[in-house]
């Protein structure tokens, strides 16, 4: 029979086995997640991705992916599709204590990279909905706050001369409620929002809100953006790659508000200029009309801006539904009329779109869905 002494030496070292296990494991685990989530972003055809290292932190249910990249295989494209410096993950114990298994996410430094190259192999311009499934394979919990701080999304057109580079940086995100299945306590109509604030090139100022219904069949939401005193002459490669204008001095702003409701949104856009001067553009042997044309736009700005506030401006419907995209074209031709001679359009957000009054894809004319006078804007 076994002796007291010997029991109690047996208890101790199978705790001390217990806890090198325990602190193997701990040490091993590092690596094997590292190992396992760079399996899962090597599985998307066409892209290949890296996790510099993983720290794992038991004390509060989390772990974290530091210098996280995302390439296109093709070689061509030399910037990440997708990096961060850190992105943690962390369980919300207060939501744990209820019976939710719900997570919070914070990415420092995350960047997006689109890229227009001459072809397909050197652009990066789509979001693959395959990562999805791997973003739910690395962490398969639902998100109850996800923030972003010193962000950046940048665009880059190489197809075109000059060179477009644009860029919104500085990026700070807050979305929350991006919940995957239905809150029976709750019946909201929009349970996300997402609030985004940056700085653009030309010391603009960016800013994004939208109001969401993840769970909707087809898109569902409410958004707003306004883009604030960016100065125009930073804007020169893209106006003259795309417009074949350049500009000495200026603002410019932005406005845009979309609802979406089954399946089709409805919206506006209203860009203003404002103390713009065209800038002389002198012929060039493959473009010969270039200064005729920038004489042209000059002519045409100063002839339809609204004099006293000197300030070119126009506001673009937009419409349709999320295969057919369609825009006022006609109407924004009024509006410049109207913004010149008649009455300035407001520099803001009218707050006139409804979400509930978009008609759905398919569904009864929009004419005959009521909306609220005073309610369009959702709270």
């Amino acid at each position: 029979m076994d002796s007291p002494s010997f029991r109690h030496r047996a208890a101790w070292l199978a705790l001390a086995f217990l806890v090198v296990g325990l602190i193997g494991i701990r040490l091993a685990l590092p690596s094997l997640l590292r190992r396992e989530i760079n399996r899962k972003l090597g599985e998307v055809p066409g892209y290949s991705g890296q996790v510099g290292r993983v720290g794992v932190h038991l004390y509060r249910g989390a772990y974290s992916l530091h210098q996280v990249k995302i390439m296109k295989q093709s070689g061509q494209v030399r910037q990440p599709f997708f990096s961060a410096d850190v992105i943690d993950f962390s369980l919300a114990w207060g939501r744990l204590f209820h019976g939710q298994m719900v997570s919070k996410i914070y990415i420092d430094g995350g960047q997006i990279n689109f890229v227009k190259g001459p072809a397909e192999a050197s652009s990066q311009l789509k979001v693959d909905q395959r990562w999805q499934d791997v973003v739910n394979a690395i962490f398969p919990i639902s998100i109850t706050r996800l923030e972003l701080k010193d962000g950046l999304i940048h665009y880059l057109d190489t197809a075109n001369t000059p060179k477009v580079d644009v860029y919104i940086r500085n990026l700070h995100a807050v979305a929350t409620g991006l919940q995957n299945r239905p809150n029976r306590k709750k019946n909201e109509e929009f349970p996300a929002t997402v609030s985004l604030e940056g700085d653009s090139i030309g010391g603009g100022r960016l800013s994004l809100n939208v109001q969401a219904e993840p769970l909707a069949d087809q898109p569902h939401f409410y958004l707003t953006l306004s883009l604030q005193d960016v100065a125009l002459p930073a804007l020169n490669d893209f106006l003259q790659a795309y417009a074949n204008v350049t500009v000495s001095s200026g603002n410019f702003r932005l406005f845009v508000e979309v609802g979406a409701r089954g399946g089709r949104f409805e919206g506006y856009v209203k860009p203003f200029f404002e103390h713009m001067v065209v800038a002389p553009a002198a012929g060039r042997k493959d473009n010969p009309w270039r200064e005729v044309w920038g004489a042209v736009v000059g002519a045409l700005v100063n002839l339809f801006k609204n004099k006293p506030r000197d300030q070119f401006a126009t506001k673009i419907p937009i419409e349709g539904d999320f295969r057919d995209f369609h825009t006022g074209i006609w109407k924004a031709v009024v509006n410049m009329l109207h913004h010149g001679f008649v009455k300035a359009l407001p520099a803001d957000i009218e707050g006139s779109i409804n979400p509930e009054a978009v008609a759905p894809k398919n569904g009864p004319d929009r004419a005959t869905i009521p909306t609220q006078p005073g309610a369009s804007r959702p709270q």
